[in-house]
């Protein structure tokens, strides 16, 4: 692979990591896609931390994206719209994780039959 594609061999190391970095963000951004997909159908009572959680995760993922193709480039390591589209996506999990916590307290029942 790297006879074919060796565009960032001759890179420095600084800019290197930038762009490997972005990419493990990016799978980070799947992953908690992935996440939400997963536990959607089992919290369909609670639904506007989901909608939250999604728009968060939405705008995430976007800010990281902008961050892989467009700050990837700069010669500094202040990359701060990347650095807010983590944010977001943390943002996203505790409010999943809060909560899961007060549904399974029994504080967070809207109805419904959701185990």
């Amino acid at each position: 692979m790297m006879q074919v594609h060796n565009a960032l061999q001759d890179l420095a190391d600084g800019p290197r990591m930038l762009f490997r970095s972005a990419h493990i963000y990016t799978l980070l951004m799947a992953t908690v896609h992935l996440g939400l997909a997963a536990i959607g159908p089992i919290w369909r009572p609670l639904y506007w931390p989901m909608i939250l959680a999604s728009g968060l995760c939405i705008i995430g993922l976007l800010l990281v994206s902008y961050g892989f193709f467009v700050e990837s480039f700069v010669t500094d390591l202040n990359r701060p719209l990347l650095k807010m589209g983590l944010f977001a996506v943390f943002g996203a999990t505790v409010l999943l994780a809060a909560n899961a916590i007060s549904h399974n307290l029994g504080l967070g029942k809207t109805g419904g039959n959701n185990p």
